[in-house]
């Protein structure tokens, strides 16, 4: 028999019939071993050859630094922008106010000039004398059946007593035919 036709390690003679099977189960380990031995190599290198508890930063630990640097560009970056932002809302509200407030002044200087005028007609208007007095006056009507007490309710609104010489007369008998201007006592 020839080595060609030895595909079962059964058939094979004995001493080649080990390595036979070995080679079926190595075949498709080869590439993982492989990988692990690259692995090993890599991380030997990375190393230095030097032990763990040797000094100096490792790889994990330059990682780490590289992270914490990200980390930190990210934050700075992060804090500009929440500046400029707040800048921004800063600024806004700065210029709304200021808005109001020249609104305010605007509506301010309006109602000054609009009273400015209307002090001004006052003065040119020419009042009349009767219109004058009657600033000072309040026309009150009082109307009811006769002795009900509406010259006795004038008297006390005038803070008259019924014997004041400019008292409104009162009596079941006393009959106002026509309206009757009574003023308020002056004090004098």
């Amino acid at each position: 028999q020839g080595v060609s036709s030895w595909t079962d390690c059964r058939t094979a003679p004995p001493r080649l019939s080990f390595l036979v099977c070995m080679a079926f189960f190595l075949i498709p380990a080869v590439p993982v071993l492989a990988g692990g031995v690259a692995g090993a190599i890599a991380w030997f290198r990375s190393k230095s050859g030097a032990p763990n508890h040797s000094p100096g930063p490792s790889a994990e630990d330059r990682a780490r630094e590289e992270r914490a640097r990200k980390e930190r560009d990210r934050a700075q970056r992060e804090a500009e922008q929440q500046a400029q932002r707040a800048a921004e809302a800063d600024r806004q509200a700065r210029e709304q106010a200021m808005a109001r407030a020249a609104e305010a002044e605007r509506r301010l200087r309006q109602l000054e000039e609009e009273n400015r005028r209307k002090e001004e007609d006052m003065r040119n208007y020419p009042m009349l004398e009767f219109l004058r007095r009657g600033r000072a006056e309040v026309n009150i009507a009082v109307t009811g059946n006769s002795g009900v007490g509406k010259s006795s309710f004038i008297n006390f609104m005038r803070e008259l007593t019924p014997k004041h010489k400019d008292a409104a007369k009162t009596g079941a008998a006393e009959c106002t035919m026509e309206p009757t201007l009574y003023k308020y006592p002056s004090g004098d």
